[in-house]
């Protein structure tokens, strides 16, 4: 078993600066370093990160990002994770892949910043249904003066 994989487990995040550089840059995590496990809790591809973005575990300026990709796999099993950015770092789109030596999994996340003061955000998901992207998820994200995220659905 390698340094950078527990139960098979292999995790690597890789980002592209957004000065215009096609260069990705890697980086290995260990499955402790990158899952928020419970004690005794073994990895598992599907189990719960520590962060919700690759970006969150780079040790760079957000804005200086134009693209991260996320790969959890045990060799058998798979999650992938692309995300795009623009407007520094403002907005994102997000591809989640998931695949089983049985099935696949495909998702697609757009988030928009719409405004600074207040915060707001307009979040669409989709997924594939019978081979055509559907949106299954529309809301309007706005941050409150306590700094709660309040969620409104449109669809």
């Amino acid at each position: 078993m390698s340094e950078s994989s527990l139960n098979g487990v292999s995790i690597l995040i890789e980002y592209r600066e957004a000065c215009g550089n096609d260069k990705w840059h890697r980086l290995t995590l260990r499955p402790e370093e990158y899952f928020d496990l419970d004690d005794g809790e073994s990895p598992a591809v599907g189990s719960v990160p520590r962060h919700d973005h690759a970006i969150e575990y780079l040790s760079v300026d957000p804005e200086a990002v134009s693209a991260t990709k996320a790969v959890v796999s045990d060799g058998m099993n798979s999650r992938t994770i692309l995300e795009s950015y623009w407007h520094q770092g403002q907005n994102r789109i997000i591809e989640r892949r998931d695949r089983t030596p049985t099935t696949e999994y495909w998702e697609l996340i757009l988030e928009i910043r719409l405004s600074d003061i207040p915060p707001k955000w307009r979040v669409l998901r989709f997924t594939r249904a019978d081979d055509v992207p559907s949106v299954v998820f529309d809301v309007l994200v706005e941050r409150n003066v306590r700094g709660e995220e309040v969620e409104t659905s449109l669809f």
